[in-house]
C-alpha cells in the first residue's frame, strides 16, 4: 500500500496532482522532500527531489506565480551545483497556461508537467541553470562537423549538458580514428613503440581504441603536424572528464570536474574537428 503523502500548503483541488508528481520522482528513485525549507528559498515549495547530483524544486500551480518563478531562477543561477525549479499544473487548465506561459519557460529553463489526474506528461525538462556553457555556433562550420556534433548540440540545448559532452567525446573519438586510419594507411605517419620502434596499429585495434589510446598514438606518431599535436593535446585533455564521465558520473569529485571543464573542453572539440578538415 502506498505510504501517505501530506501536504500543507497545497490546496485541496491541487491536492491529487501534487501527490502523482510526488509519486512520479518517488518511483524514478529520486528522494521527494515534502514542503522543504532551505536558506536563500524564496518560499517553501511544493517538494524537491533529489537524485545523485541534481535537485529539483517543484510547485504545483492552478495558475503560475511568475514573480516566484523568477525568484526561483535566480536562485538556481546564483548556486554552484545543479539546482533546477519546474511547475506542475492541472491538465484543465494545460492549454490556456502553457499557450501564455510556455516558450518564457522554456527560455528560462523552468520545467514543465501536466496531471490529468492519473498520471503526469512531462512536457519540458528543467533545466541546470547555475552551468553557462557557451560552445562556439556549429552554423559557422563545414557540414561534417555540423553532421558530427549535431546530436551533441542539441543534448545541450535541452539542459543535458554531461549528456551533450559524452556525446561530443564519441564524435570525436570516431573522427580521430578514421583520420588516423588514414594518416597511417597514406604513409604520411607512423606510431612508435616505447622502444622507438615502428609499430602502426591495425585497422582493426585503431576501431576500438577509445579516447586514452588514441590520444597516446597521436603522442607516439612521427612526423607529427600541426594537426597531429593539436589531436594529442585535445585527447589527452579531455580524456580524465570522457572516463568520468561513462564511468564514474556520480561521483562528487567527477562532478566538479565536469562542472569546471566542459565548457572549455568544448571549445577545444569543436577546434579539434576543424584540423581535421
Amino acid at each position: 500500500m502506498p505510504k501517505a503523502i501530506t501536504f500543507n500548503t497545497i490546496s485541496t483541488e491541487l491536492l491529487e496532482h501534487a501527490e502523482l508528481i510526488y509519486r512520479r520522482f518517488d518511483g524514478l528513485g529520486y528522494t521527494v522532500s515534502i514542503e522543504p525549507s532551505n536558506l536563500g528559498y524564496p518560499k517553501t515549495p511544493a517538494m524537491s527531489c533529489h537524485k545523485h547530483h541534481t535537485t529539483i524544486i517543484i510547485e504545483v500551480y492552478t495558475r503560475p506565480d511568475i514573480k516566484t518563478l523568477n525568484s526561483w531562477v535566480a536562485l538556481c543561477k546564483s548556486t554552484n551545483h545543479d539546482l533546477r525549479v519546474a511547475v506542475c499544473l492541472p491538465h484543465s487548465n494545460q492549454n490556456k497556461q502553457l499557450a501564455k506561459h510556455q516558450i518564457d519557460f522554456q527560455q528560462l529553463g523552468i520545467g514543465i508537467y501536466v496531471s490529468n489526474g492519473t498520471k503526469v506528461t512531462e512536457i519540458c525538462q528543467p533545466k541546470d541553470l547555475s552551468l553557462q556553457i557557451h560552445p562556439p555556433e556549429l552554423k559557422d562550420f563545414p557540414k561534417f562537423v555540423r553532421k558530427a556534433l549535431g546530436t551533441a548540440y542539441e543534448l545541450f540545448e535541452r539542459g543535458q549538458w554531461r549528456e551533450g559532452f559524452e556525446e561530443a567525446c564519441k564524435a570525436l573519438e570516431q573522427r580521430a580514428r578514421r583520420y588516423l586510419k588514414d594518416s597511417i594507411n597514406s604513409g604520411r605517419l607512423t606510431i612508435y613503440d616505447t622502444h622507438g620502434k615502428p609499430k602502426n596499429p591495425t585497422s582493426a585495434r585503431i576501431d576500438k581504441m577509445p579516447i586514452g589510446p588514441l590520444a597516446e598514438a597521436f603522442g607516439n606518431a612521427s612526423p607529427q603536424n600541426i594537426t597531429d599535436s593539436q589531436l594529442y593535446k585535445t585527447l589527452s585533455s579531455i580524456n580524465p572528464d570522457r572516463v568520468g564521465v561513462a564511468h564514474k558520473i556520480n561521483k562528487i569529485k567527477t562532478e566538479k570536474s565536469l562542472r569546471s571543464n566542459v565548457g572549455v573542453h568544448m571549445h577545444a572539440i569543436v577546434q579539434a574537428f576543424r584540423h581535421m578538415k
